[in-house]
């Protein structure tokens, strides 16, 4: 039997909940999220350049590109505004700001030029805020099982408010309340709402885009080369190449199961799989991680610098050897 393991950043006190056993998590990939929330961002491009100010005709310019037929933009004739859009500036401001979430602000901002104008800039002032606000890159990340007793846990883990508090509510880290990042309640009402529109298909077709979208923003990254995986605790890295001329003769793996594979811990060995050397106390739990591009082992490089170990054969190794047994 196995036991149920539980993804979470014990410095943003998030958890993306129970994954159910190892010998299932860590090969049906689930672990994929982990590389997108450890990429290190990179500032976001101007707000021209990432949503754009409104141009007449440029829907019917992606009609015919996407369908392949001609479209055509046909002027609308004036028409008497609504009192809506007649509002000062910054009354405007205010209503955009006071949205609950950003697919709200995407809704009003999308019904007139007049509101896109207002809206692009508020809907660029807080994805500058959810990027670095959904990033685990720097924290502390551990995947626990049922059954991780508090005395067991290495003294590195956790902080000693954090010792207290566990110890004082009765807690262990498996069962500590952690907030869950899941799917908005909201997604629901989209799709029902997109399913019953008479918005023409490619509206509707851009609007599918914004289910969720808080849970499934990316980073911008700067991935053109090869991603490397960095322990900043232990000052080690993992080279993306070194995975894959071993992906390409077994199942795939990326720097996601990577990390699974090294950050598990609990008391009891138990994980439902062949392989259990030491995965249900990971060497590397409760330790930070990000990933960046390629580019920093130049730098790395360059300065000189030997504080890094580079760890990609011998982790990689360990990773293959699991995927050989199960």
């Amino acid at each position: 039997m196995g036991q149920n393991w539980k993804l979470i950043n014990l410095d943003k006190q998030e958890t993306y909940g129970f994954w159910g056993e190892l010998s299932d998590c860590l090969f049906n990939g689930s672990p994929s999220c982990l590389i997108q929330s450890l990429m290190v961002a990179l500032s976001l491009p101007d707000c021209d350049k990432l949503l754009f100010p409104f141009t007449p005709g440029a829907l019917c310019d992606d009609a015919d590109e996407f369908l392949g037929c001609r479209a055509t933009y046909y002027p609308q004739p004036a028409v008497q505004r609504s009192g809506f859009v007649k509002l000062s500036v910054e009354l405007m401001r205010n209503i955009h700001s006071e949205l609950d979430n950003i697919r709200d602000v995407f809704c009003l901002s999308i019904t007139c030029q007049i509101l896109w104008d207002f809206g692009r800039w508020e809907i660029y002032r807080r994805l500058a805020l959810l990027i670095p606000a959904r990033s685990w890159a720097g924290d502390r990340i551990i995947c626990v099982g049922d059954h991780p007793q508090n005395s067991d846990i290495p003294e590195h883990i956790l902080t000693p408010a954090e010792k207290d508090e566990f110890a004082r509510a009765h807690y262990t880290l498996s069962s500590y309340p952690f907030p869950r990042i899941s799917r908005s309640d909201a997604t629901f009402d989209m799709h029902a709402f997109l399913m019953q529109s008479n918005l023409p298909f490619l509206f509707s077709r851009d609007l599918r885009s914004l289910v969720d979208l808080e849970y499934r923003i990316a980073p911008p990254v700067d991935l053109e080369s090869e991603a490397v995986l960095r322990n900043l605790s232990r000052h080690l890295y993992v080279r993306e190449s070194a995975l894959t001329r071993w992906q390409a003769r077994t199942a795939m793996a990326g720097l996601g199961e990577v990390v699974l594979s090294q950050i598990c811990f609990s008391s009891d060995p138990a994980v439902g799989m062949p392989w259990t050397t030491g995965i249900h106390q990971g060497v590397w739990a409760g330790d930070r991680f990000d990933i960046v591009s390629s580019g920093w082992l130049e730098t790395l490089e360059d300065a000189g610098e030997s504080v890094w170990t580079d760890v990609s054969g011998e982790v990689v190794q360990k990773v293959a050897a699991i995927w050989r047994q199960s």
